[in-house]
């Protein structure tokens, strides 16, 4: 067999989904229109040598299609799936993790500066509640350890829409 033809055949299996959908209704419909290939002259021959690549085309586009049709439904599910795990975590928060995000939720910027090195904080960061940004604020020596300097946190827009929609925690 020739590589050009596997390499083409492969690069229409990668081509986006409306390429693959026209390529399986069409290998379909002449595989479904055999009678009418049969009434033309030479028609049965013809319709011979095309009908097991077309067979072979169409359920491999359709397969692809279907295997197309359930990884996006696996991938909405999952996402489902994961803001819900995200909201509940939200609204598990307590002690000073809720503390300081109620603070960020409260101030104008919802923005906050906190050290670094809080676990508190380092948590909120790993599970994307908020997130650094990158701004520190040079400590004042006599007030701040020097060596844990201040930076300025942010809420996740994600998490900032899920605590509108129920922010009567928070507001407190």
């Amino acid at each position: 067999m020739d590589w050009k033809l596997i390499k083409t055949f492969l690069q229409a299996l990668m081509t986006n989904v409306k390429v693959r959908l026209n390529i399986a209704v069409s290998c379909t419909v002449i595989l479904v229109l055999k009678p009418i290939f049969k009434t033309l002259p030479n028609g049965t021959d013809f319709y011979k040598i095309i009908f097991f690549p077309l067979l072979f085309l169409a359920v491999l586009f359709w397969s692809s299609l279907f295997v197309e049709v359930i990884s996006f439904m696996f991938k909405k599910f999952q996402s489902k799936k994961n803001l819900k795990n995200y909201e509940k975590y939200i609204f598990s928060l307590k002690g000073k993790k809720l503390g300081i995000v109620r603070e960020m939720y409260n101030s104008e910027c919802h923005n906050k500066y906190l050290s670094k090195n809080d676990t508190d904080v380092v948590e909120l960061c790993r599970n994307k509640i908020i997130f650094n940004s990158g701004v520190y604020r040079l400590p004042m020596p006599s007030l701040e350890d020097p060596n844990d300097p201040k930076f300025l946190f942010v809420l996740q827009p994600t998490a900032l829409k899920i605590i509108n929609i129920a922010c009567n925690k928070l507001k407190k």
